[in-house]
């Protein structure tokens, strides 16, 4: 207020009402600070992001067209590119720039699992269990990690690989009762019936 014309200030309550969930006024003190610094790929980004929160997606798009264009090695720009074109169901675009995203970053876990859940969308189902495979070395203990692969490997009908993280997920969390059930299904659809009465035991125990 004291300042108007202050870039970093305009910036940093940008980020503080979009933290609190205040996505039009971060818009506008996102709008102020690229007016005061024009040509600023952050910016660019940010004003995307508020924009994808608000479910204007082509805007969020064309913002973050820019922010790439600016700024072509930021992980983040490709990444939340991705989750814009995902969102408007145009998941063949979303690929590749999903797929830059991890080469940017490869020790990044989200990246890899942008990547599955693009695959999965495009069906492509091998190719998503792949890269969360990736996504699991990075973080083996990941649950949405785990529930996603074991979801995953279930629908491939690879019931040994489902079972096998099912018992990952439970090792961070003895008490899911999703992983009971899938890996009840696992076991069962392996014939091993008297374990899979057993996971499945549990299951009504816990509920």
């Amino acid at each position: 207020a004291l300042n108007p014309y202050s870039m970093v200030g305009n910036y940093l309550s940008a980020y503080a009402w979009g933290s609190l969930g205040d996505h039009e006024r971060s818009l506008a003190a996102n709008e102020r600070a690229l007016a005061l610094l024009p040509g600023n790929a952050s910016a660019y980004y940010n004003i995307g992001v508020n924009y994808k929160e608000l479910g204007r997606l082509e805007d969020a798009r064309k913002s973050l067209q820019r922010a790439i264009d600016l700024m072509p090695t930021a992980m983040r720009h490709h990444a939340a590119m991705a989750e814009v074109l995902l969102q408007m169901g145009r998941y063949k675009e979303a690929l590749p720039y999903a797929e830059e995203a991890v080469r940017l970053d490869p020790r990044n876990v989200d990246a890899y699992l942008l990547v599955a859940d693009v695959q999965s969308r495009l069906g492509n189902l091998t190719a998503a269990a792949a890269e969360m495979a990736q996504a699991l070395r990075l973080a083996p203990t990941s649950i949405s990690t785990l529930s996603q692969l074991a979801s995953i490997y279930f629908r491939l009908g690879n019931y040994p690989a489902a079972a096998d993280a099912c018992y990952g997920w439970l090792k961070a969390d003895s008490n899911a009762v999703p992983a009971y059930l899938l890996l009840g299904a696992s076991l069962y659809n392996q014939r091993k019936y008297m374990p899979a009465s057993a996971a499945l035991q549990k299951v009504v125990e816990l509920q």
